[in-house]
């Protein structure tokens, strides 16, 4: 890391070895060069306006969504010496709407307590069910290494197979943290990175009613204040009141607690067993966690790795039910139709796989992506099926 005036310059190498000392000076040297340039940046900013993005479009998406305010939940921590950008997102998960504000530092890092921050993110979650938000605390409480590099290094190509080589290095800690409780059920823990990435996070979630709410703080390494993250959390549960007057905050009966934490595992196992394509394992791990009689199931993602390494590993007529479990919650999530149109071709069914195909080719972004699928619409609307031995061998890479 280096800084001149208000550019902070990082390089963040991740590979199997470490770079060598040389490499790294004369990279950052060479974005030092660049940064000297231009003088402006050695100045600071008079009366510089609020930095958002897409605020105003993101609301608009939600209230279509639900008429709860869930952007009034997630309300950041006031900025008056303007060190931070805040951003905000809605998307649904699982079907459910998700409402996330995030804030980071502008000089990499900004004080949020009696320790440094990189940034926070405050998520809000409107479920259909009380258990399904007791799932989202449970999910944080069960939560291993590889789920919380997967959320920190985000859907980079490559990440996952990096961190399964790192293993042997890696001295991360998980930490739960000993909080009163807020809301009806919560959870909070305390992270130390020591692998593929090296910094602290501070996690809270709860949930009250039918919301829950999730707040995560990433921090230098070393560096953590988990009564800060506490005070958002109190302060979003008092928000949560006046748009939810009606949620409860009694906790929840222990048998649903141990039943919810039950498909929390399992979700965890089949999603594992899954990844690692070991699929006759998968299918008797779903079978053996007994869906039907559960308040909740697995999230959305889970039934789509079942439902996409299942139908490549020549299982595709019984990848069916993991497909149309992924698909229900949310019918306009391309990857999982996507998914859905692989298994449907597979198992012999063209006419439901081109409807499936239709659909994404209509509805995503030009690119490589749309190209590929519009080959295979192609194909199959003239009553072939696109899923050749050679394609199927470069979808299993």
């Amino acid at each position: 890391m280096a800084a001149r005036g208000r550019v902070a310059e990082t390089i963040l190498a991740i590979g199997p070895k470490g770079m060598q000392d040389s490499d790294v000076t004369a990279l950052i040297k060479q974005m030092d060069d660049r940064v000297r340039t231009h003088d402006a940046y050695s100045h600071d900013l008079a009366d510089e306006p609020p930095d958002t993005t897409g605020a105003g479009a993101v609301d608009s998406t939600l209230r279509a969504a639900t008429p709860l305010a869930l952007n009034t939940i997630a309300v950041p921590p006031p900025d008056k010496t303007a060190a931070t950008v805040r951003s905000y997102a809605f998307r649904r998960e699982n079907g459910w709407p998700r409402y996330t504000a995030t804030i980071e530092g502008k000089a990499l890092t900004f004080p949020l307590g009696r320790a440094g921050a990189i940034d926070i993110e405050m998520v809000v979650t409107q479920h259909n069910t009380l258990a399904e938000a007791v799932q989202e605390v449970v999910a944080l409480q069960r939560a291993g290494r590889a789920e919380v590099y997967r959320e920190a290094l985000g859907s980079v190509a490559g990440f996952g197979g990096l961190i399964l080589d790192s293993a042997g290095a890696d001295s991360t800690r998980l930490e739960a943290v000993a909080l009163p409780r807020i809301g009806s059920w919560s959870a909070a823990r305390h992270v130390r990175l020591r692998g593929a990435l090296r910094m602290d996070l501070d996690d809270v979630v709860f949930a009250r009613g039918k919301l829950s709410v999730r707040i995560e703080v990433q921090r230098p390494s070393g560096q953590t204040d988990m009564a800060a993250v506490d005070a958002l959390a109190q302060d979003a549960l008092r928000r949560l009141r006046t748009v939810d007057p009606r949620g409860g905050e009694s906790p929840p009966a222990a048998a649903l607690v141990a039943a919810v934490t039950r498909v929390v595992d399992a979700d965890r196992k089949v999603d594992s067993l899954a990844e690692a394509k070991n699929i006759d394992a998968a299918f008797q791990a779903t079978d053996s966690a007994f869906l039907a009689h559960a308040p909740v199931t697995f999230r959305a993602q889970t039934w789509n790795s079942l439902c996409w390494w299942g139908s490549l590993g020549g299982q595709a007529k019984r990848a069916r039910a993991a497909c149309d479990a992924a698909v229900a919650p949310d019918t306009t999530d391309l990857s999982i139709r996507d998914s859905r149109g692989l298994q449907r071709a597979l198992s012999g069914d063209l006419d439901g796989a081109r409807d499936e195909f239709a659909y994404i080719v209509a509805n995503v972004d030009p690119g490589p992506f749309r190209d590929l699928r519009s080959e295979w619409l192609s194909a199959l609307r003239a009553g072939q099926n696109p899923f050749t031995p050679a394609v199927l061998d470069e979808l299993r890479k």
